[in-house]
């Protein structure tokens, strides 16, 4: 999930993993915390191991939706325009799906114990805009 789904509408461009309140604002996100929180009680309860990862815009080969997905479609469809959503001043953070599955290993080898949660993500922050140049 990606963070802004389970912290809201923060104002900010980043959010480490433990800013409150958490507060998501579909019920998408709402459900997504709330599965966090299952697993953090199972964890304590049963003294079981897990760890819940909420990944940034993910790209890589094999995609069925998304901004890259979306727009390689059009462009087959009708090579001499692009239509955007929005004005083109949206901006994300993307990370490619081996970036992913490195994290989730390096979690898995070296830092599983309890409950414990991980934004994923890269620092650069993409603007659409600039991505169609």
């Amino acid at each position: 999930m990606p963070p802004e789904r389970c912290y809201g509408d923060t104002g900010f461009t980043e959010a480490s993993e433990d800013h409150s309140p958490q507060l998501p604002i579909s019920t998408y996100g709402s459900s997504k915390l709330a599965c966090e929180a299952m697993l953090c009680s199972y964890c304590y309860m049963f003294d079981m191991n897990a760890a819940a990862f909420r990944f940034a815009n993910v790209v890589g080969p094999n995609q069925t939706h998304g901004v890259g997905y979306d727009f390689t479609k059009k462009l087959l469809d009708d090579s001499s325009k692009l239509t955007i959503l929005g004005d083109g001043t949206q901006s994300k953070s993307y990370i490619y799906v081996t970036d992913i599955i490195n994290a989730i290993r390096n979690v898995q080898l070296n830092f599983l114990k309890g409950f414990s949660y991980y934004n994923v993500s890269t620092w650069i922050i993409s603007v659409l805009k600039k991505l169609l140049i």
